[in-house]
């Protein structure tokens, strides 16, 4: 595994173009309480409910980089996990934004390998705070992905407007997410009452 020292230098610039978005979407009401430490079922489900629908089509889009680097889908463990729950989930509120090139895409991915990595936080935390919550999503994230991800970044050698267009690409996936979950902000609250 790389150190922060040994990084690809397109993944270092990835790391701080998002950082900013990054906190912001764990800070946002909604998505708070899983990195919270206190959590209730009703917020986790909240979470599951806003977080669906944008994964799912963000999965969709990525589906063959995804097989690429071995990360697997995850949006049927997801909606199984809200069946579990009796939860729907929140209707997409935003759209994808285009991503018309390999280094947009590559942009795309890194926010898409980055949440696995953090679902594998999550997971444990689930198990410890809400240990009968149904949790597959979460507990089915790769720790291993993210490694084989930066690997394949590095490899791809991207030409310097291509490794622009990734810079461009992640943030604006972290927009659309945002831009969702703004979408769902009070409408969460009447949703899961």
């Amino acid at each position: 595994m790389a150190t922060r020292n040994e990084l690809d230098p397109l993944l270092a610039q990835l790391r701080r173009a998002v950082w900013p978005w990054h906190q912001r979407l764990d800070r946002h009401p909604l998505l708070a309480p899983l990195v919270a430490p206190a959590m209730t079922a009703t917020q986790y489900a909240r979470a599951l409910a806003a977080l669906a629908a944008p994964w799912s089509v963000l999965e969709a889009e990525l589906m063959p980089e995804c097989a690429a680097i071995g990360l697997a889908a995850r949006s049927k463990a997801l909606t199984a996990d809200l069946a579990t729950l009796g939860v729907v989930p929140l209707p997409l509120a935003a759209a994808l934004p285009p991503l018309p090139s390999a280094g947009a895409r590559w942009g795309a991915l890194y926010v898409l390998a980055g949440a696995n990595r953090g679902g594998t936080l999550i997971a444990q935390r689930l198990a410890q705070r809400l240990p009968s919550a149904p949790r597959a999503f979460f507990a089915g994230a790769d720790e291993g992905a993210w490694q084989r991800f930066a690997a394949a970044l590095k490899a791809a050698a991207l030409p310097p407007s291509q490794a622009q267009a990734a810079l461009a690409g992640a943030p604006a996936v972290f927009a659309f997410l945002l831009q969702h979950l703004d979408a769902h902000v009070c409408l969460s609250a009447t949703h899961l009452a």
